[in-house]
């Protein structure tokens, strides 16, 4: 490897020339809440046929920067595209829940189903509406069983989750 001020230099300097070319990226700048799974999936392929891997990243940063953070592709590509705090998926998955806990009383049967899809969140990075199907909430009843204990609300639960993770203390 380079230097790893050079390799984070050449991998921001990818993402500003690509970042109108790969729909992924672009909606990682300006729309996080809107990014899939398979975008993900895509990008991180596509990334490491350029020799932009999350592992060399992660030692690139760790060396240039002297922080040993466990960031996700996204944080990176965030924190270099628009200057994010780079910060791992779990602190923004734990910090998002946190914001959304202290909204309102949430029953106890809602607050062990949020749980349950911050601790998919934090393994998986991203939880829609069509993962909620899939293990390990079709075990559960999937989505519309899901949907009925919050009263038909979750699709904005998850968006509003999603909006805290990227925009911090903002207003979503």
């Amino acid at each position: 490897m380079d230097k790893p001020e050079d390799y984070i230099e050449g991998f921001r300097r990818y993402l500003e020339e690509n970042q109108n070319e790969i729909a992924a990226l672009k909606l990682i700048a300006t729309s996080p809440t809107q990014l899939k799974r398979a975008d993900l999936k895509e990008l991180s392929l596509l990334l490491d046929t350029k020799g932009y891997n999350l592992r060399t990243l992660h030692d690139a940063w760790k060396n240039a920067k002297r922080q040993d953070v466990a960031a996700d592709i996204i944080a990176y590509i965030r924190t270099l595209m628009l200057g994010s705090v780079l910060e791992s998926r779990e602190d923004r998955v734990k910090k998002a829940f946190l914001r959304l806990y202290q909204e309102q009383n949430w029953t106890v049967p809602q607050k062990s189903l949020l749980q349950r899809i911050e601790k998919q969140m934090i393994a998986e990075g991203i939880v829609t509406v069509e993962d909620l199907d899939k293990q390990p909430f079709d075990e559960i009843g999937g989505f519309e069983r899901i949907n009925k204990r919050f009263e038909n609300h979750l699709p904005a639960i998850l968006q509003k989750i999603n909006t805290y993770m990227y925009n911090g203390n903002q207003t979503a």
